[in-house]
């Protein structure tokens, strides 16, 4: 869990970029419709804060993050 927790204090989540194509791909299926769901195994303790903000750094004034649904267990 060392490893783990080593990893989280970084901040190379934060500077992570999407997948090339991705945001397009994600307008094209919320125009056909489609709710989106996040899926993640990301753990809410070190990471729900995080996920987030990089959601709202990347998507934030797309119609495709307000239609995005998050539920923390």
């Amino acid at each position: 869990m060392d490893k783990v927790n080593e990893f989280y204090d970084t901040d190379q989540l934060k500077h992570a970029d999407p997948v090339p194509g991705s945001l397009d791909a994600l307008n094209h299926l919320h125009e056909m419709g489609y709710g989106l769901i996040i899926v993640t195994a990301r753990t809410v303790v070190y990471e729900l804060n995080s996920t987030v903000t990089w959601l709202d750094k990347h998507f934030n004034g797309n119609p495709v993050r307000d239609s995005l649904r998050q539920r923390a267990y």
